[in-house]
This record gives C-alpha cells, sequence and structure tokens, in this order.
C-alpha cells in the first residue's frame, strides 16, 4: 500500500472518529453562568471553591492588599488614560467573567 493512500484512510478514519466525539458531547444549560474565577477555585482546591462560591467568603492575604495598593499607584500614574472593561461570556458554556 503507497505511503500516501495508507495516510489519508488514516486521516479520514480520525477525522470521522472526532466528529462522532464531538457531536455527541451535549453541554448542560447553567443558570446562573458559573464565574471563571470559580471554575479556577474548584480545580485548584474544592474547599476554596466551597467557600468562595457558596459561602461567599472571599478572604484577601497580604499578596492581594499589594496588589490593591499597586493598581492604585498605577491608576494614579496613568490619570487621563482610559481603560476599557471588557466582560466574556458565553451561553453555551455557562460561563463569564
Amino acid at each position: 500500500m503507497p505511503t500516501g493512500d495508507y495516510q489519508a484512510q488514516h486521516r479520514a478514519r480520525s477525522n470521522s472518529l472526532y466528529r462522532g466525539i464531538l457531536m455527541s458531547i451535549s453541554l448542560p444549560v447553567v443558570e446562573p453562568p458559573i464565574r471563571v474565577m470559580a471554575w479556577h477555585a474548584l480545580l485548584y482546591c474544592e474547599r476554596l471553591f466551597y467557600l468562595e462560591e457558596v459561602e461567599e467568603i472571599r478572604v484577601a492575604d497580604a499578596r492581594v492588599y499589594a496588589g490593591r495598593e499597586l493598581h492604585e499607584s498605577l491608576a494614579v500614574a496613568d490619570e487621563g488614560e482610559s481603560f476599557e472593561t471588557v466582560e466574556v461570556a458565553s451561553t453555551s458554556l455557562g460561563l463569564f467573567g
């Protein structure tokens, strides 16, 4: 069997397999959508996810306060410049952030 024919047949089988897998996946509709940071917390630590998303306890540590101070000092230095906030959301995935 020539190499070109084998590679073409292999690609055709692989593509049809992937199409079949992707077409069979159905994503649930989540109401309300889940914050991207909630997924981050869940993957990092289930307890953290529970505290932040269920109990709504978000504890700021020294790094958070340092970051806030840095952003405030940058904002003072950049007065006159405008910044935009962009929120990205996907209703099909049930995510926003």
